[in-house]
């Protein structure tokens, strides 16, 4: 059995460039979602942090995708190829180092594994069953209380960075820490059959259900499925520009989506 890439569509929120990213290798795929920088300057050579991490993360789970090895086993990696990353540009003793969410999916013979850190949404349905979601939802609670609460926007991410980045509440994101990415990864195996498909979604495409309210999870799949990720995407930035909504989140962010299936 494969597991085959039949679609995916990524756009920027706004002027500045995209750090959402999408992968895909031997039977594996991906979306990667960079954090967004919450210091004013980094010291390292390149735009954003997140432009300097995305691209390496993505290489770090290319090169496990090659190895044949489950969805959680490809974040582990990644995380500790991502602690000799910070190790090397002297990050390691950073407050809030870069940071990404993270969704991967493997086939591995007859076993199909998902897992995902960070708000990164993965969707999987077999063959005329139903919608199964992994997304840790505490995220999207976080995000809430922390716009709801106005008096320190600053000081509330910065908080919710550490936690996320120390493993102290119930949620975590790709972080050069393999035991807290180990210990709070959400993952979820399932027997593969042929016509399995699996969306991989990003929180700022997630934005259609999560936020907007526009389609329910069982729409956006079947419009992913049947019409390509593009149409997701599409649909997403016509409601940015007709509503200019500003409810509880910043107007738009980056948005990345993939569709694989199993053959």
């Amino acid at each position: 059995m494969e597991l085959i890439c039949r679609s995916t569509s990524s756009s920027p929120g706004g002027e500045k460039p995209n750090e959402d990213s999408i992968g895909f290798g031997s039977s594996s795929a991906w979306v990667i979602d960079g954090a967004t920088q919450v210091v004013a300057s980094t010291p390292l050579d390149s735009a954003t942090e997140a432009s300097w991490l995305v691209p390496r993360i993505s290489e770090a789970l290319s090169f496990a995708s090659s190895s044949s090895i489950t969805a959680s086993q490809a974040l582990i990696y990644a995380a500790e190829k991502l602690a000799e990353l910070l190790e090397g540009e002297d990050l390691t003793q950073v407050d809030t180092p870069p940071v990404a969410s993270v969704g991967v999916a493997s086939l591995v013979g007859r076993a199909l594994e998902v897992a995902t850190v960070g708000d990164v949404t993965i969707l999987v349905r077999a063959a005329g069953g139903e919608i199964s979601r992994v997304f840790n939802d505490s995220f999207l609670e976080n995000e809430r209380k922390g716009v709801e609460d106005e008096h320190d926007v600053e000081h509330g991410i910065m908080k919710r960075r550490r936690s996320y980045i120390s493993g102290t509440g119930r949620a975590t994101v790709l972080t050069g820490n393999p035991a807290v990415v180990e210990r709070l990864a959400l993952c979820q195996a399932h027997v593969a059959t042929a016509g399995m498909d699996v969306i991989i979604a990003s929180d700022g495409l997630m934005r259609l259900v999560d936020v907007y309210d526009i389609l329910t999870t069982c729409e956006l799949f079947d419009l992913v499925v049947n019409e390509g990720s593009y149409r997701a995407v599409a649909l997403l930035r016509e409601h940015e520009v007709l509503t200019r909504e500003d409810a509880l989140y910043k107007r738009a962010d980056d948005a990345a989506v993939l569709h694989a299936r199993v053959y």
